[in-house]
């Protein structure tokens, strides 16, 4: 007598279509030193049993959605979870992506809720582009109160069902083509064939394959009946997870990115768009997709309950959601250096750079010239001499400025007096309705360079005068501009108190203007300082202030903030090729390090101390993918790189099935070469959605 095979206990359901093997926690191993399974992939129904491609393909679900939705009983809407995000969702902060140890049934799954879906076949914003869209098609056409509706259902009973079918074909199977990497066997299955209960997804079987540890990378031979497209993937165990796991585990994927770093922003570019590029990076990249996917959420929770916001405008604007960022104070195009930025609830902190933190620039100025900006990039006010200027004077001059100081704006600075900006005043040669506000600012040290000032041995150019529609210098008719020339030259309130004192001079003539007989040297002479000072300076009329005390004029040529202030240049400031060069991986986890604790992180050390546990790592991962490259005669491509960088001290390999004749036979091709090439198992590649060919 045939006995009974022993009857399997019955899977525990625990989360939507995840189910588990008989051991209360996926994470411990049972006595038989046996870790329970999430079993969160399924047959491939909507094939025959008897085919190659249920053979060949399993089925990962995605389920509706029902809370917090309208109409949830009428209007079908699917999770936008990725699997493995879900409240409930079994995970392993040692591990983040899908790691078969076992097998159930003939299949392979890992201890957690991650899937094979994601990340390894797609990212999560790509899944979450694919079902937003997938549910706002469904929202169209479900929407009860949609007058479109009404005309489709009777374009449906008139073409006796013909309608839909050619419309589920279009939204869903060429949405598919379109949206889906070219990977065989994966393919958007249309919701309709699940009766609108999941979005199913079909994908190659994932298999176990053990790997040595070595660089070799060997060969997979798969059934001679049955070649196979299985994804494989490590079969590390869970208790055994490399260092590499628990490192990036908890540096490389941090859940929490708030707070504050600064940045070297360049001369060149204005602080709004380099904020946007930054804003780009963080957004595009794994290391903030946690807390943009909460801020996703939270928004999407938030707009649901406003009437006035309907599903699609929702959806399109949690979709368009960016890392939210800013910055604790604005630097000019022509200037360079730190910029304080602030990340998710960090952007709270910024009101205390913006007013109340000290700052410190080194400028560069051309003695010689006024201009309209008190720049490089404004038009040239006037010519003074510079021949009387000693290095002396320069010396004396720079105490009358330290202290409390009262300091009139630049005329050509974003003020307005009575809504009108003031360059407006200034271009059309009018007087201000009223004075411009004066601010009390305060300058705590300048430190004057000796080692150049009055130095002609520099890069920088003269302004060359610009002519008007009469053919003169422009200059000609800005000089007597009362607009202009009527603001008054301030000294700090320390060195009037000691001037008074000590019978030193409180003021001094104004600049007397180059007579026409008379030239400015080719090369000006060069006024090079540091400054210390209080928000709210405006280091263009300090410089123009400055050499007004000098009885001549100067306009900015240089300016770079090196401190504002914890945030010191070369110390504790990021450059921003460390975000566009290095790998993520990398920057990621010293970034956090900085949001964590502030301006002491000296992040030059911090990426030192990174790179020695990551880089070799990388390095790995480029040997193996070069390898791999080697073998299909490509050149090795930096996004498989990264997919293969995700199993660490794994050997991936293409596995190439070494068919037999029959099994060749069974292809009914002209070319036998190529009917080979088909039958060899690959590794899918993930692509980004722009690479897809329509």
């Amino acid at each position: 007598m045939t006995e009974n095979p022993p009857k399997k206990e019955p899977l525990l359901f625990f989360n939507y279509h995840e189910f588990l093997t008989p051991n209360d926690n996926p994470f411990n191993q049972d006595s038989n030193g046996e870790a329970s399974l999430v079993i969160n992939h399924f047959p491939n129904v909507y094939t025959p049993q008897d085919s190659l491609t249920y053979a060949n393909t399993r089925i990962i679900r995605i389920p509706r959605a029902y809370e917090g939705i309208k109409y949830s009983d009428i209007i079908p809407q699917f999770s936008v979870y990725a699997p493995g995000t879900e409240p409930a969702a079994l995970l392993n902060e040692s591990n983040f992506s899908f790691d078969p140890i076992g097998t159930y049934d003939g299949n392979a799954f890992g201890p957690t809720s991650l899937t094979p879906l994601v990340p390894d076949l797609l990212q999560r914003e790509e899944l979450e582009t694919i079902v937003t869209t997938v549910n706002q098609y469904l929202y169209d056409s479900f929407n009860p109160y949609d007058w479109r509706n009404a005309v489709e259902s009777s374009l449906e009973f008139l073409t006796a069902g013909f309608y839909s079918r050619i419309i589920s074909k279009y939204l869903y199977t060429s949405y598919s083509r379109q949206k889906l990497h070219h990977i065989d066997w994966l393919k958007l299955i249309d919701p309709r064939l699940s009766g609108f209960l999941s979005l199913d997804f079909q994908i190659p079987k994932p298999t176990t394959t053990e790997v040595s540890h070595s660089d070799k990378i060997e060969e997979t031979t798969t059934s001679e009946h049955q070649p196979s497209p299985v994804i494989h993937y490590h079969n590390q165990s869970h208790k055994n997870s490399s260092n590499y796991h628990v490192y990036m585990g908890s540096l490389y994927r941090p859940k929490v990115m708030n707070g504050v770093f600064a940045v070297y922003k360049p001369s060149g570019k204005s602080s709004s768009q380099f904020i946007g590029d930054l804003q780009e990076i963080f957004t595009n990249s794994g290391v903030f997709e946690e807390d943009l996917k909460k801020a996703k959420n939270k928004a999407y929770e938030d707009l649901k309950t406003n009437a006035r916001w309907s599903q699609q405008k929702i959806q399109k604007r949690v979709r368009d959601l960016k890392v939210k960022i800013g910055h604790g104070g604005t630097l000019d195009p022509l200037a360079s250096g730190i910029l304080v930025v602030g990340v998710g609830l960090g952007t709270k902190k910024l009101q205390y750079y913006l007013s109340e933190c000290n700052k410190t620039y080194e400028t560069k100025a051309l003695l010689g010239i006024s201009t309209t900006t008190g720049d490089s990039e404004g038009e040239i006010l006037t010519h003074n001499p510079v021949s009387h200027i000693t290095k002396e004077m320069i010396k004396e001059t720079a105490p009358k400025f330290i202290g409390n100081l009262k300091q009139t704006p630049p005329i050509f600075s974003a003020l307005k007096v009575n809504g009108k900006p003031l360059y407006e005043y200034a271009r059309e040669g009018i007087p201000l309705p009223k004075a411009i506000k004066i601010r009390d600012i305060k300058v705590f040290d300048i430190k004057v360079h000796e080692e150049d000032s009055l130095s002609v041995d520099h890069a920088f150019e003269k302004l060359q005068s610009e002519l008007g529609e009469d053919g003169k210098p422009k200059e000609n008719g800005l000089a007597n501009n009362p607009t202009l020339n009527d603001s008054p030259l301030y000294f700090s309130t320390e060195y009037l108190t000691k001037a008074e004192a000590e019978g030193l001079p409180t003021t001094v003539e104004k600049p007397k203007i180059l007579t026409e007989e008379s030239e400015l040297p080719d090369k000006l002479p060069l006024l090079h300082f540091t400054a210390d000072v209080s928000s709210g300076t405006y280091i263009r009329s300090l410089i123009s202030d400055f050499g007004r005390a000098l009885q001549s004029s100067a306009y900015m040529v240089e300016l770079i903030r090196v401190r504002q202030s914890e945030w010191e240049l070369g110390k504790n400031v990021f450059k921003i090729e460390d975000f566009k060069e290095r790998d993520e991986r990398i920057w990621g986890p010293v970034l956090k390090r900085v949001l964590d604790n502030g301006g002491e992180t000296n992040v030059a050390e911090v990426f030192k101390e990174v790179e020695e546990k990551v880089l070799p790592v990388i390095e790995k991962e480029k040997e193996i993918i070069a390898k791999l490259a080697e073998e299909k005669n490509e050149k090795p491509v930096i996004q498989e790189a990264r997919d293969l960088l995700s199993k660490l001290e794994e050997g991936k390999k293409e596995g190439k099935s070494e068919d037999s004749e029959e099994n060749v036979q069974e292809k009914e091709t002209e070319d036998s070469s190529a009917e080979k090439s088909a039958l060899q198992p690959e590794i899918p590649k993930k692509r980004g959605i722009d690479e897809i060919d329509n």
